[in-house]
């Protein structure tokens, strides 16, 4: 078990694996911690939108002293994640080899991006990323509110593309990952290096009804 091979408690654990199930980014120093030590393990960097998000939440966590929002529960968070990331993807892999699974196709939903089906694009994609086995998992999150909410218009696109095993961080029976939502937690790539994706959604494609 991740009790086992890091030494923590199941409760550190749960906590720890909550603040992915929670949020992956935002202003919440488990996720940016989280984020963090991953691209300290991996040989990664933050993508621009989590350095961006990171430097205005330190900013704000000073204003509010609060130490459920800290620098110093940031530094914990990111001290601890990578025991625990690294035996999260340990474990990951061999569950992999273990099927026989070198590579997967994977399907990620995306907000604000203006595209067509069958459009090649490239994504920087953040340190980590939640991508799903299924496509129209994939697409309700692409057609989703901020809150959730259906919108009619929002302009949302499902990407897809070939992940190789050994970038698979995280599946739910090994650590990170929303059973319900085929959910795959995928490393990004080092400094330089792009992913390729193509659309095989996009609401830009929807007609619109003239009533």
């Amino acid at each position: 078990s991740l009790s086992l091979e890091t030494g923590f408690s199941e409760e550190k654990i749960n906590l720890l694996i909550k603040s992915w199930a929670n949020t992956s980014n935002d202003a919440d120093p488990r996720a940016l911690g989280m984020q963090s030590a991953v691209c300290e393990l991996f040989g990664m960097e933050l993508s621009k939108y989590q350095k961006d998000g990171l430097m205005d939440s330190v900013e704000a966590w000073g204003r509010w002293n609060d130490p459920e929002y800290s620098v110093e529960l940031y530094d914990t968070i990111k001290e601890d994640g990578k025991v625990l990331l690294k035996a999260m993807y340990d474990k990951t892999q061999r569950e992999l080899k273990a099927a026989g699974i070198d590579k997967i196709i994977l399907y990620r939903g995306v907000q604000g991006v203006v595209a067509h089906v069958d459009d090649i694009l490239k994504d920087k994609a953040n340190a980590m990323g939640s991508w799903s086995l299924n496509p129209d998992t994939a697409k309700d999150f692409a057609m989703r509110g901020e809150l959730g909410q259906e919108e009619e218009f929002l302009k949302g696109v499902v990407y897809q593309t070939e992940i190789p095993s050994e970038r698979i961080l995280s599946i739910p029976k090994t650590g990170f990952g929303c059973l319900n939502e085929f959910e795959y937690v995928v490393l990004g790539l080092p400094k330089g290096q792009i992913d390729t994706v193509r659309v095989t959604f996009s609401a830009e494609d929807i007609p619109v009804e003239i009533e």
